[in-house]
């Protein structure tokens, strides 16, 4: 004789979340200078999570692109969500230190 056991949950909206902080900073590759913010881990460094995302992309939110094609018309475009390839990054640095994300 076998028993089965069925339980229902109900998820809410941000039930999935984990908690993150924003970091505004800016980085800089070897085609552009991006200006955004990244979503690290709650009181967590800048330097794990960008190595923990070694041979990946980071996404930036909050975006904006500066290219470095050297056009007078080029501009900065801005974006919702860029993802840039860690192993492309040259350099960056923090604009703003960490602010616990909302919700």
């Amino acid at each position: 004789m076998a028993l089965l056991l069925f339980l229902y949950y109900e998820r809410k909206p941000g039930d999935m979340k984990v908690p993150k902080d924003q970091v505004k900073v800016k980085i800089k590759t070897e085609s552009a200078m991006v200006m955004g913010r990244v979503h690290t881990m709650v009181g967590g460094r800048l330097s794990d999570y960008m190595t923990s995302h070694a041979h990946k992309f980071i996404p930036v939110t909050d975006a904006e692109v500066f290219f470095s094609d050297n056009r007078l018309d080029s501009q900065s475009q801005k974006r919702e969500i860029v993802f840039i390839n860690v192993e492309k990054i040259e350099m960056i640095e923090y604009l703003e230190y960490p602010q616990k994300q909302k919700g």
